[in-house]
C-alpha cells in the first residue's frame, strides 16, 4: 500500500509576504523584544539575565526548520552564552553556556545541522552541532579589527563560508578546507567597512551594506556563482545590521529606524520607526508565530531519491507510517503539504516550486518528526 487519502496543497511561491514582527537584540536596554511593527508596539520581551544588570546582547538569528531564534549574549559576572528562543512558547533553553568570549554573529548550515558563531575576542570562528555539543574551531585564529563588528554567512549550496575582520572587504572559504580569498567587488574602496551580510533562501545572492565614512554607503548584492556585483541603493546613512523577508532586504541606519527595498533594489521604503528608548543592534524581520506550532521531538532523517529533485522526490517510510508530509521553504514557510496515512514509498510532486533550498518534514502519529534538506534543480 502506497498512499491513502491524500491532499495536495500547492501555497503560491511567488506570494509577497508582509513584514509584520521585528525581533531584535535592544541594547540599550539589555532586552531581546518583538515588535508589532504594524501597531509600533513592543509585544514581548525577555530579560535573559534574571534581572541581573550590564547584560549586552550581541547577535540573533532566525532557524527555518525549527521555527526558533538563536541569541548570543554576555551575561553579568559570567561567560558569553548562546540560548535559543521558542517565538510560541515564549522560552528560552541553552545552547552553549561556557568557552565562549564574545560572540557576535551566528549563521547555520541546515544540511549538515551545524551552528556557526565568531567569537570576536577569542578570535575564531568555531561551529558546533545544533545542541551545542562537538564544538570546534574553523581555520586559523583572525585578527578581527577593533571598532567594527566582523560577520559571517553560510552559503551550504556551494560548501562556503563568508565572513569579514571587520574591514572593508568580504572574505570566503571552503567549509571544511580553510583556503580564504577575498570575493571581488568594484564597491571597496579605502577606508570603506562590510556592515552586514546575508544569503538569500535560494543561494543566488549574497546581500551586504558598505559603509563609508565620507561618503554615502550603500546596499548591494554579489551573485554567488558569478561574484557580479550590483548596488541596490545608496546615499543612505551607515546602518547597524539587514534581514532578508521575502522579497525584501532590511536595514537599520541609526539602530532605531528600519528601511526596505525589494531584493532587485526598487521601491525603497521607510518600514519601521522603533519606539523611542529602544536601540535594534541586531534585528530579524519574520511573520507572526501564533499560528505555528512547537518544535516536535525530532525521531532521524529521511531516505529521500533523487537528491537534487526537478519532478518528484521519492521519500522511503521504511518501517514507519506517516500521516503528513510537509516541505519547507528556506524561510520555514510550509510550501507542499500531504495528510493521509502514508507507508513504503511516498512521491512528494516539486514541479511547481521555484529552484532552491528546501526542507521535507514527515511526521508519525506519536508526534514524532523526521527531518531531511533537499535542493530543487532545473
Amino acid at each position: 500500500m502506497r498512499n491513502a487519502l491524500v491532499i495536495i496543497l500547492f501555497v503560491s511561491p511567488f506570494l509577497t509576504l508582509t513584514a509584520q514582527r521585528l525581533f531584535l537584540v535592544d541594547n540599550l536596554n539589555f532586552k531581546f523584544e518583538e515588535h508589532d511593527m504594524q501597531s509600533g508596539t513592543i509585544t514581548d520581551h525577555r530579560d535573559l539575565s534574571g534581572f541581573l544588570p550590564y547584560d549586552i546582547y550581541d547577535c540573533i538569528t532566525y532557524h527555518p526548520v525549527e521555527k526558533a531564534f538563536y541569541v548570543a549574549y554576555d551575561k553579568y559576572l559570567a561567560t558569553d552564552r548562546i540560548m535559543r528562543y521558542d517565538p510560541v512558547l515564549k522560552n528560552y533553553s541553552p545552547v552553549i553556556t561556557s568557552g565562549l568570549e564574545k560572540v557576535v554573529d551566528l549563521d547555520f548550515d541546515l544540511e549538515h545541522e551545524k551552528i556557526y558563531f565568531l567569537d570576536k575576542e577569542a578570535k575564531l570562528i568555531k561551529r558546533a552541532n545544533m545542541d551545542g555539543s562537538g564544538i570546534e574551531q574553523v581555520g586559523p585564529g583572525q585578527s578581527f579589527l577593533t571598532g567594527w563588528t566582523p560577520v559571517l554567512a553560510v552559503d551550504e549550496a556551494h560548501g562556503l563560508l563568508f565572513f569579514t575582520i571587520g574591514g572593508g572587504s568580504i572574505q570566503y572559504t571552503d567549509l571544511n578546507t580553510w583556503s580564504p580569498n577575498e570575493m571581488p567587488s568594484p564597491v571597496y574602496v579605502a577606508g570603506g567597512r562590510v556592515g552586514d551580510i546575508a544569503i538569500d533562501s535560494d543561494h543566488t545572492w549574497i546581500y551586504w551594506t558598505y559603509n563609508l565614512t565620507q561618503e554615502p554607503s550603500s546596499l548591494n548584492r554579489t551573485n554567488l556563482e558569478t561574484f557580479v556585483t550590483e548596488t541596490l541603493h545608496s546615499s543612505m546613512e551607515p546602518h547597524n545590521f539587514l534581514s532578508l523577508f521575502g522579497d525584501r532586504v532590511y536595514w537599520s541606519t541609526t539602530g532605531s529606524i528600519i528601511h526596505s527595498v525589494t531584493t532587485t533594489g526598487e521601491d525603497l521604503k521607510m518600514e519601521y520607526d522603533v519606539p523611542a528608548g529602544t536601540y535594534a543592534a541586531d534585528f530579524v524581520v519574520s511573520d507572526p508565530f501564533t499560528s505555528l506550532v512547537a518544535t516536535p521531538t525530532m525521531a532521524g532523517h529521511l531516505d529521500i531519491y533523487p537528491n537534487p529533485a526537478s519532478e518528484v522526490i521519492s521519500v522511503d517510510a521504511g518501517q514507519n507510517i506517516f500521516e503528513e508530509m510537509i516541505i519547507f521553504s528556506a524561510e520555514g514557510r510550509p510550501v507542499v503539504q500531504m495528510h493521509g496515512r502514508f507507508t513504503a514509498t511516498i512521491e512528494l510532486p516539486v514541479f511547481q516550486l521555484p529552484v532552491g533550498q528546501y526542507m521535507i518534514q514527515a511526521k508519525r502519529q506519536d508526534g514524532s518528526v523526521f527531518l531531511s534538506p533537499v535542493s530543487i534543480l532545473r
